[in-house]
């Protein structure tokens, strides 16, 4: 899909009625003949051109529903009726792109709509029902579930990411592929509470064999690379920071690199003071696959027990997570 047309290409196929066989070919639809459609109210009529027997007709369906959702104070959404209006189970959507594209924008949705102490309960009930919907069908239930996983991850929605992987592994009335188990087993393996998988320190800086040597109340773990700019910038923010990472906060910067070439890591250390690692393997580095890195910058903050206590997306909420937990220590202490 792109800006200029919304483009729904839909396997021709023969969709069987009671008096004649109706047959389905690509439908497309000027983008700008949608967007008048949405801004003159009229979107509820649009589907009326089309037998509703036709994917497009559907979607428009749920480009309704996802409408008026957007329109409606938060406190006003009762989410489990908006959910019922999804009917993921739906054999006539299964063969296109639109299930995802519903999946998706209500994701965003949710997302963008609610507080921040709800978003997981939103998310955390569409996992459930889509999960349920599809639980008959292990084709739907696949596809749809690792697409979702994928979707939460890209909008840095972790805990709802770790829910959706643990809830499908642990209830066995899913019927999940190997290729479903794979990635959430692996990403069980990484979740909140989680040991740190072991981390050997090469051509570092420091005199650290492995990352579990390095005695800290919190270690802030982040994947990097001398080429991605978006890590730069934290990197910078981290230096900042540093100073009072490790005297306030007893907590030590730990940077791996994925560069492939030597020289432009020991160029990027230069610039920061970090306890530093690169193996030179890039993205094939056993660092990576341990941590289950797609991303740059990635960080993980780990405690003095070697577990995994936090996630956070970006420097501000590393600062933000240590800063709540040495107050609640203090707290206890007092």
């Amino acid at each position: 899909m792109n800006k200029h047309t919304i483009e729904y290409k839909v396997i021709a196929s023969k969709v069987k009625t009671k008096k004649n066989e109706q047959t389905i070919k690509d439908v497309n639809i000027d983008f700008k003949e949608q967007l008048e459609i949405e801004s003159n109210h009229e979107l509820h009529n649009y589907p009326k051109r089309y037998s509703y027997t036709m994917y497009v007709a559907k979607y428009f369906k749920y480009r309704e529903n996802l409408k008026n959702l957007k329109t409606k104070e938060f406190k006003t959404i009762d989410l489990d009726e908006e959910l019922s209006k999804l009917d993921f189970d739906d054999a006539t959507l299964y063969h296109t792109e639109l299930i995802q594209e519903i999946l998706k924008e209500y994701v965003e949705v949710f997302i963008n709509k609610y507080t921040e102490e709800l978003i997981n309960l939103a998310l955390n009930k569409l996992t459930r029902h889509l999960a349920d919907c599809c639980k008959c069908d292990t084709i739907y239930l696949n596809r749809y579930m690792e697409y979702l996983f994928n979707k939460y991850e890209q909008q840095q929605a972790i805990n709802a990411a770790e829910y959706l992987a643990v809830y499908l592994l642990d209830n066995h009335i899913y019927r999940l592929n190997q290729t479903c188990i794979n990635l959430f087993e692996h990403y069980r393996k990484l979740a909140i509470g989680s040991f740190a998988p072991w981390i050997i320190l090469s051509n570092s800086n420091s005199h650290y064999r492995a990352i579990h040597e390095i005695s800290a109340s919190h270690k802030i773990l982040v994947f990097t690379a001398s080429w991605s700019e978006d890590s730069s910038k934290e990197l910078d923010l981290l230096q900042v920071y540093q100073k009072k990472l490790e005297m306030e906060y007893n907590s030590q910067i730990i940077m791996v690199s994925l560069d492939r070439k030597i020289k432009n890591y020991s160029q990027l250390i230069k610039k920061y003071k970090f306890i530093t690692s690169c193996d030179g393997k890039d993205w094939e580095s056993e660092n990576i696959k341990n941590y289950n890195i797609y991303k740059l910058p990635t960080f993980f903050i780990i405690d003095n027990q070697n577990k995994i206590v936090a996630k956070p997306i970006n420097t501000y909420e590393v600062i933000v997570f240590l800063n709540e937990l040495n107050k609640i220590n203090s707290f206890k202490n007092e």
